[in-house]
């Protein structure tokens, strides 16, 4: 099977919430597709200091390369995404967690923290009201490719492609409302 997860990054870090996308698409076919994250949080937690994200995290930097992804059991996540096995990811900015490198080392796609925060250091999140829903289509081991692109002046998603999603949380709340 080839499982190909791809990220659309549409936001900035300042934002808060889920404002990218997420698909998940095996063989051609388009299983998932939800709102996620591409940015990290916009700041520190007060608690911790509160600092801008570009003096604590990284930003991930998009790109057609296909990173590979293997799903694991993170002893923090519980069943997550690892990118790259760990490996550096490209960054946009200097990242201050590794020496203002322009590289991120284990990025993991993981469940946000709520609604409104993301709950990330430079990690690409989904809502925790549609984790469960995008887990679903992943067991323990397997692997696939991972993708993040950038469409910066993209601004609606097309109902159409998500009704052929098995499973879109977007299009259902536009068929509810």
């Amino acid at each position: 099977m080839d499982k190909n997860i791809l990220f659309v990054s549409s936001s900035s870090p300042e934002e808060p919430g889920y404002c990218d996308w997420v698909s998940v698409i095996e063989n051609n076919q388009l299983l998932f597709h939800s709102w996620a994250s591409v940015c990290p949080n916009p700041r520190k937690p007060i608690l911790k200091g509160g600092a801008h994200w570009r003096k604590a995290y990284a930003f991930l930097k998009p790109c057609q390369a296909k990173y590979t992804f293997r799903c694991i059991q993170h002893y923090r996540y519980g069943k997550c995404i690892l990118i790259n096995d760990g490996g550096p990811v490209p960054t946009r900015y200097p990242n201050p967690n590794q020496k203002n490198q322009y590289f991120a080392k284990g990025v993991f796609a993981h469940k946000g923290w709520s609604r409104w925060w993301r709950g990330s250091a430079g990690c690409l999140t989904i809502p925790p009201d549609v984790w469960r829903s995008f887990m679903r289509l992943f067991e323990i081991g397997e692997t696939g490719t991972i993708s993040i692109i950038d469409y910066t002046k993209l601004h609606i998603i097309d109902a159409r492609l998500c009704m052929c999603a098995k499973f879109c949380p977007i299009y259902q709340g536009v068929q509810n409302e």
